[in-house]
């Protein structure tokens, strides 16, 4: 117990460096994602196979859509192969997932190679953080109502 103190107590001193061995870089950079994948795998397999459901706590309290409603549906719906449905359930994902993606690796390599990553991120988080505001907002609006999550039902003739 004395060690993880020790340990903690080292990481909160001023001007301290975690200074990780690119074997080490490496793992942490490839095995966060797939566990938190197996993690968001093991969800969605509770939100399938049970018959609860997921309530959006902001859309609960205030009845506005927040820029994640949907999502779960949106998941479940692309599981089951229908891509249209799932676009319908939340537009947001399916625009910033490639940008994402792509930052990821490109500083994921950063990182394992030089140890360091790049001076532009802060700026990245902050223009995501704006287009999750912007979205939650349009998608409340009557004028943007078709960016609210939207069930597709099909009359078969």
């Amino acid at each position: 117990m004395d060690k993880i103190k020790q340990f903690i107590n080292r990481l909160l001193e001023p001007g301290y460096e975690l200074t990780l061995t690119k074997k080490q870089r490496t793992v942490v950079l490839v095995g966060l994602p797939i566990l938190l994948g197996l993690i968001g795998l093991g969800i969605l397999w509770l939100k399938i196979n049970t018959p609860y459901s997921v309530k959006c706590p902001i859309y609960e309290t205030t009845g506005f859509y927040c820029a994640t409603c949907g999502v779960t549906r949106q998941a479940v719906a692309l599981l089951n192969g229908d891509i249209y449905q799932a676009f319908r359930y939340n537009i947001l994902t399916f625009t910033i997932i490639l940008p994402t993606v792509i930052i990821y690796i490109k500083e994921s390599i950063k990182f394992i190679k030089f140890n360091e990553f790049s001076n532009y991120l802060d700026y990245i988080l902050y223009g995501y953080l704006i287009v999750f505001i912007a979205f939650m907002l349009l998608r409340n609006t009557e004028w943007f109502s078709w960016l609210a999550p939207t069930e597709i039902l099909l009359i078969k003739q």
